[in-house]
């Protein structure tokens, strides 16, 4: 009975250590593979100028099939199709549609409209208080890009902007050149951050490839319940190896 004792003393405390590991883990948000007909929180698609005004698309606002190409779904302003659109390549292989677009799986397509007020805009709003850590790229998807402004901004103001005019793409099937970027910021819940595409002058062959995870940032006292609970398993088991070796002598 003192060595089943013991056995299940040690398995308690592994237990309890794997729940402390637990409360660390990161969570990621993908804008890629969240994106959905129905938006959900925390990601919200929409128009407007990044960081001040924003208008946000609803299912109703949801497009399939119908921007010339089969497998290529997203958001526009309006039932026609027209700039701004936010697309997601559904067809599991790279397409070329328009004449000038290639866009590849795994990014989303954000194309502004004709005026500095219809940016295209993913938005990520807080679902809880902490330091989110910001990771992704843009890349032009156009053969004939006329450059962009890539803008990121968060509840409290503007978080940077820079002109973007990437090598062009070319047919078929090869996107054009990148821009990465990345970096931290903390958030109360039900904040936002905001990454959009603006038309930079020229509305015209502005498609535009948006890479984006957002993850929450393990703080500093959860990384130290993290290493208490993995010194308490390593105790615990040690404390077993030496009850067992005693039982056997």
């Amino acid at each position: 009975m003192a060595k089943l004792g013991s056995i299940l003393c040690a398995g308690a405390a592994l237990v309890g250590s794997l729940a402390i590991v637990g409360t660390a883990d990161a969570t990621t948000y993908n804008a890629v593979t969240d994106f959905s007909s129905t938006p959900a929180s925390p990601w919200s698609y929409g128009y407007g100028a990044t960081g001040t005004s924003f208008t946000a698309y609803s299912s109703a606002d949801y497009i399939t099939n119908d921007f010339g190409t089969t497998g290529l779904d997203g958001y526009s302003q309006s039932t026609s199709g027209t700039v701004p659109v936010i697309l997601q390549n559904y067809s599991g292989s790279t397409v070329d549609f328009a004449h000038t677009v290639v866009l590849p799986t795994g990014l989303l397509l954000l194309h502004p409209g004709d005026s500095d007020s219809l940016d295209s805009i993913i938005r990520f709003t807080a679902p809880t208080t902490g330091e989110y850590a910001i990771s992704g790229y843009f890349q032009t998807l156009d053969t004939s890009p006329t450059g962009v402004t890539l803008i990121g901004a968060d509840s409290h103001g503007a978080l940077g902007s820079a002109n973007f005019l990437g090598s062009p793409a070319v047919m078929p099937d090869t996107p054009g050149g990148t821009y990465d970027f990345g970096g931290d910021v903390y958030l109360q819940a039900g904040q936002w951050l905001e990454v959009g595409v603006n038309r930079d002058g020229v509305y015209t062959n502005d498609s535009t490839g948006l890479s984006l995870t957002i993850s929450t940032v393990p703080e500093p006292a959860a990384w130290a319940l993290m290493l208490v609970g993995f010194a308490g398993l390593g105790a615990a088991l040690r404390a077993s190896r030496r009850r067992q070796a005693s039982a056997v002598a």
